[in-house]
């Protein structure tokens, strides 16, 4: 029997980059699982404030709701670079971390919503805490882009959380 797929197309993201030196993939990975975790998202300041005004309980939780579902996760890869560091160039394996964000109303940083929370989460929760729990390196690198569009191939019958948007 042969499985069959619909095209899920154009579909708006935000991608997310954090390089780091390679040294501090533990750490790493132990501030991006408590960026997954709801509990620990919630406490973060940026969320704090963000659904404390909003005032209503039941919409704090429904937004914080739909910030879980936009996050569709991370990924980690290694890289090998070169980099000049006071004038002298210097080799260095780095951890980079992507992190999609859906964006299905392609807001935009200036309006209140999924891609204003999400950098102010990602810059703080993530960044911030690693140059102020490292406190060993000169600079962080933080890259966004906000124009990306993702499709997608989504297998027939599968229970797939996020929406698809099927073309013809």
């Amino acid at each position: 029997m042969k499985t069959e797929y619909d095209f899920c197309e154009n579909e708006h993201v935000i991608i997310y980059e954090i390089m780091l030196p390679k040294r501090h993939k533990r750490k790493l990975r132990e501030v991006l699982d408590e960026f997954l975790d709801p509990q620990k998202l919630r406490e973060s300041p940026p969320v704090k404030k963000w659904i404390e005004a909003i005032g209503e309980p039941i919409w704090q939780k429904k937004i914080l709701e739909q910030f879980m579902e936009a996050i569709a996760g991370y990924s980690m890869y290694e890289v090998r670079g070169r980099f000049v560091i006071n004038g002298k160039t210097a080799d260095e394996k780095t951890n980079v971390v992507r992190i999609i964000v859906r964006n299905p109303n392609n807001e935009t940083k200036d309006q209140p919503g999924i891609y204003k929370l999400s950098w102010n989460v990602i810059s703080f929760f993530v960044t911030r805490r690693f140059a102020e729990e490292l406190e060993v390196e000169d600079e962080i690198w933080f890259t966004e882009c906000s124009t990306c569009l993702l499709s997608r191939w989504v297998r027939k019958g599968t229970n797939n959380s996020l929406p698809a948007k099927v073309s013809a």
